[in-house]
């Protein structure tokens, strides 16, 4: 299929770029995964397992479970880092997620592919999820300058299993919070394989799937 794209300028589901870039992201290393504390990263001592739902024998590494008292560490430093995030002028702020949604432009099938893995969507299911995630952070950062009111400090975004990257990943969307995430897999992978970071953002993870 070509890169024909709709009417509003999107491109549409390219079977050959998904299957080029699903064949990539098997051959990914394997690694473990630390949580992060404002950047820092932070290792419990205590990992375990995550394999792929649609395929066991696919692992995408070892995962954090967080000790006591990390929970509440996370919380602490995403309300030192609101402080600074809430009086940083608009025009900077919509500035990281621009560079956040370039990114995520040029990721977009190998993205798709990391969904597709690790929730178990469909090919032309995780490419319009990637799509979603790039839909809310360009409505977010055209509707921020226009919000009023106070802001409402630090969130906790938890992953829906049926939307694992654009309903925690469009969950800062451009306004005022710094952001606490405890995310599943998916969010991991891509903070390792994307250039573009929110250094600001106080953030714990903590996988999903663990029950």
């Amino acid at each position: 299929m070509s890169d024909a794209t709709t009417g509003a300028g999107k491109e549409l589901f390219d079977e050959e770029k998904f299957e080029t870039a699903f064949q990539a992201v098997l051959q990914m290393n394997k690694k473990d995964y630390p949580s992060y504390i404002k950047g820092m990263k932070i290792a419990s001592g205590n990992t375990f397992p995550v394999n792929s739902p649609i395929d066991n024998s696919i692992r995408f590494g070892l995962f954090q479970d967080p000790e006591a008292g990390i929970s509440q560490r996370a919380v602490e430093a995403s309300l030192e880092v609101y402080s600074d995030w809430s009086k940083t002028d608009v025009s900077v702020r919509v500035e990281y997620f621009q560079k956040v949604l370039k990114e995520l432009k040029l990721q977009r099938y190998r993205l798709a592919a990391i969904v597709l893995l690790s929730s178990g969507m469909t090919p032309k299911e995780s490419v319009a999820e990637v799509d979603r995630l790039i839909e809310i952070l360009e409505s977010e950062c055209k509707r921020v300058k226009d919000i009023k009111g106070e802001s409402t400090g630090a969130w906790a975004v938890i992953t829906s299993h049926n939307s694992p990257l654009a309903s925690p990943g469009g969950g800062g969307g451009g306004g005022r919070d710094a952001v606490q995430i405890m995310s599943c897999p998916c969010l991991h992978i891509l903070r390792n394989i994307g250039k573009s970071r929110i250094a600001r953002w106080g953030d714990e993870s903590r996988c999903g799937q663990k029950r």
